[in-house]
C-alpha cells in the first residue's frame, strides 16, 4: 500500500489520503479511524500551521475580547511604583494589577474580595458607636455613622497597618470630658460629614464600562457558535479555542468586584480631604499620610496583610509544613478602635468562592478539551492542567513571600513573578494559534490513552458539530452564570461596604445648599428664598450643624 507520509500534520490532507487509499487498496481495510501509528503515516509527525486567516478570526473572536475586559479592570493610578521611575501617566499600576490577575488570579479575587470585606466590616463597627450624646434623631445618626465608616474605609488605602490608630483618632475627636473641647467635636464633625461627601464623590467605579464590555464578549462568543450553525462547518480546533478562552472566565467575577471595589481617579483624589480633615482633629500630626502606592494598600488584587500562613496583627512566623497552624484558621479580628471590634471567619468564604471561581472556570473548560475527540487528555488538555498547577502554585509562592518581604521589595518581587507568568501565559495561548496542538500525539488523547490506545477520528468535525448546541454552549452559558452567581453572592455579603460611597439626589441637593445656603429646589423655580436661618448656641456661640434641607439640628456630645 503507498505510503502517505506528510512532513506537517493537516487534518484534511490527511482525509483525503486515506479516502484515497481506501479505493485504492480495499483489501487493507483501512479505516477513517487511525491509531498513533498510522496516524503518523498518513498525518504527518509534525505540527501542522493554522491558516492566518483562520488564526486572525480566532483571535478577533476569542482572545481579544478578553483583552477588552482586562482594560476594565479598575486601578488607582500612582507616579511612583517603586523603581524610582516617576510618570508613565499612572499606568505602570495597571500593568502591576493586570499581571497579578493573569498569574495569580486565585490571590487577585481573594483580595478584591476582602477589600470589600473590610469596608462590610468597618461598617459594622461603626454602627456599633455610640452616639446617643449627640442631638440627632435615628436617621441622622445612621449617616454620621456611614460618614465615619466611609472616611476610614478611604484610611484603609494608605496603610491597612495603621487604619486602626487613625481611625480611633477620628472617632475620639467627636469624644470629650470638658465642656470647652465641645467646639472642636462640632468642627471635626463637621469635617468628617465633609470629607466623607468629597471621598464619596472622588471614589470612582467602571460599572457601565464593564458591564458593556461583559456583553460584547458574550454577544461576540454566541455570535461565533450561531455562525458556525448557520454554515454547517466549524473549525477542527474551534472546541479547544472556546476551551482556552473559557479557562479565563474568572475574569468576569473579578471585573465585578474591581467594579464593586472602585478605584480613585489620582493617588491624590483622597488624600487632599483626608490630610485636612486628619489636621482639622489633630492640628500637630494629623494623620501622617503618605503617598497611595501599590504597597500600602493601593493596589487591591494584591493585599499583603492578607497572608494565609501568619497572623496580621502579631505578623509571627508559623511553621509553614503544618497547615493546622496557618493563620488561615484563626477569626479575623478587626478594629478601628477600643469599643469597635469585629471578629469572624469570612475570609474562609472568600478564599472559598475564589477557589470555586477559578476550578469552575477550569473544570468547564479541562471538560471541553476532554469530551472534544479524541476523548482524553490531548496536548490542549495537558496545558490546561498546567495552568492550574502554576496558579496554584503562584498563589501559595505569594503568601510564602509575604513570610519573608515585605513593603516595596515584597512588591517588586511579586512584580517580577507575574510578570514573567503572565508572558508565558500569553505566549502559550497566542502559539496555541500556530499549531503547536495540531498533531497526531495531541488529537488523538495520547497522554491518557498511550500509544496503544491513542487514535484519531478523521471524521471528527461532525461531532464536533452535533456537539456546539449540545455541549459546548451550555458549558460556556454555565461558566457565565457561575461567575455571575458568585459575583452576586459577594456583593450581597458585603453590600454595606459598596454602599458607603452611595449618595441619594436629595443628599447631593443638601449638600450644595449647606454650602450655598440656597436650596436646590428653589434655585430652579427662580426663587432667592435661603435655605434657612443660622441660629447660634446660646452655650458656645458655635454655628449648629446642618443636617437636612430646610432644618437644622444642633449637636451636643455629653
Amino acid at each position: 500500500m503507498a505510503n502517505g507520509t506528510k512532513a506537517e500534520f493537516n487534518i484534511d490532507t490527511c482525509l483525503n489520503t486515506v479516502k484515497a487509499l481506501q479505493v485504492a487498496y480495499p483489501e487493507a481495510n483501512l479505516t477513517l479511524k487511525l491509531n498513533l501509528a498510522e496516524c503518523y503515516q498518513y498525518c504527518g509527525k509534525g505540527f501542522g500551521h493554522y491558516e492566518f486567516w483562520g488564526v486572525v478570526d480566532a483571535l478577533t473572536t476569542w482572545v481579544f475580547p478578553l483583552l477588552n475586559l482586562l482594560g476594565n479592570v479598575c486601578f488607582t493610578p500612582t507616579s511612583l511604583l517603586g523603581t524610582g521611575w516617576k510618570g508613565g501617566w499612572g499606568y505602570s499600576n495597571f500593568v502591576a494589577v493586570d499581571t497579578h490577575l493573569l498569574a495569580n488570579p486565585l490571590d487577585a479575587i481573594y483580595n478584591l474580595a476582602s477589600k470589600l470585606d473590610v469596608g462590610r466590616r468597618i461598617r459594622k463597627c461603626c454602627d456599633g458607636i455610640d452616639l446617643d450624646g449627640l442631638d440627632l434623631d435615628d436617621q441622622e445618626k445612621v449617616k454620621v455613622r456611614r460618614d465615619i465608616a466611609n472616611v476610614c474605609y478611604a484610611l484603609d488605602d494608605f496603610g491597612p497597618d495603621r487604619l486602626c490608630d487613625r481611625a480611633t483618632k477620628l472617632i475620639n475627636s467627636l469624644r470629650y470630658t470638658d465642656v470647652r473641647r465641645r467646639p472642636a467635636a462640632f468642627r471635626s464633625l463637621r469635617a468628617i460629614r465633609a470629607a466623607s461627601y468629597e471621598i464619596a464623590l472622588a471614589r470612582e467605579n467602571n460599572a457601565l464600562h464593564s458591564a458593556l464590555a461583559i456583553i460584547l464578549y458574550g454577544v461576540l462568543v454566541f455570535a461565533a457558535l450561531l455562525k458556525t450553525r448557520a454554515e454547517g462547518g466549524v473549525a477542527y480546533h474551534q472546541p479547544h479555542t472556546i476551551a482556552l478562552r473559557e479557562l479565563y472566565y474568572w475574569l468576569l467575577l473579578s471585573i465585578i468586584l474591581s467594579s464593586a471595589a472602585g478605584r480613585w481617579s489620582t493617588q491624590w483624589a483622597p488624600y487632599k480631604s483626608l490630610r485636612q480633615l486628619g489636621y482639622e482633629i489633630d492640628a500637630s500630626k494629623g494623620f501622617e499620610l503618605v503617598e497611595i502606592e501599590p504597597w500600602n494598600g493601593g493596589n487591591y488584587v494584591w493585599r499583603p496583610y492578607n497572608n494565609i500562613f501568619r497572623s496580621d496583627d502579631s505578623r509571627t512566623r508559623r511553621s509553614l509544613l503544618n497547615p493546622f497552624a496557618w493563620a488561615l484558621w484563626n477569626q479575623h479580628t478587626f478594629s478601628i478602635g477600643p469599643d469597635q471590634q469585629t471578629s469572624d471567619h469570612r475570609h474562609l468564604l472568600h478564599l472559598f468562592i475564589a477557589f470555586l471561581s477559578l476550578g469552575a472556570s477550569w473544570a468547564l473548560s479541562f471538560m471541553i478539551s476532554w469530551r472534544t475527540p479524541t476523548v482524553g487528555i490531548g496536548g490542549r488538555g495537558l496545558c490546561e492542567m498546567a495552568f492550574l498547577v502554576v496558579w496554584l502554585a503562584s498563589f501559595m509562592l505569594t503568601q510564602w513571600l509575604g513570610t519573608r518581604a515585605k513593603g516595596r521589595a515584597l512588591f517588586l518581587l511579586v512584580w517580577a513573578i507575574d510578570t514573567f507568568i503572565s508572558i508565558c501565559a500569553f505566549l502559550v495561548l497566542f502559539v496555541a494559534f500556530q499549531g503547536w496542538y495540531n498533531s497526531c500525539i495531541s488529537w488523538s488523547a495520547y497522554f491518557s490513552r498511550g500509544s496503544a490506545g491513542a487514535y484519531i477520528d478523521l471524521e471528527m468535525k461532525n461531532t464536533e458539530i452535533y456537539l456546539t448546541f449540545r455541549y459546548y454552549f451550555p458549558a460556556i452559558v454555565g461558566a457565565i452564570l457561575v461567575q455571575f452567581a458568585l459575583a452576586g453572592l459577594i456583593l450581597w455579603l458585603n453590600w454595606s461596604a459598596v454602599a458607603l460611597g452611595q449618595r441619594s439626589d436629595q443628599e447631593h441637593r443638601t449638600a450644595v445648599a449647606e454650602d450655598t445656603g440656597t436650596e436646590m429646589g428653589s434655585l430652579s423655580s427662580g426663587s432667592d428664598v435661603p435655605l434657612s436661618i443660622t441660629s447660634t448656641d446660646q452655650q458656645t456661640g458655635q454655628q449648629p450643624l446642618k443636617t437636612s434641607v430646610g432644618t437644622q439640628t444642633s449637636v451636643g456630645i455629653h
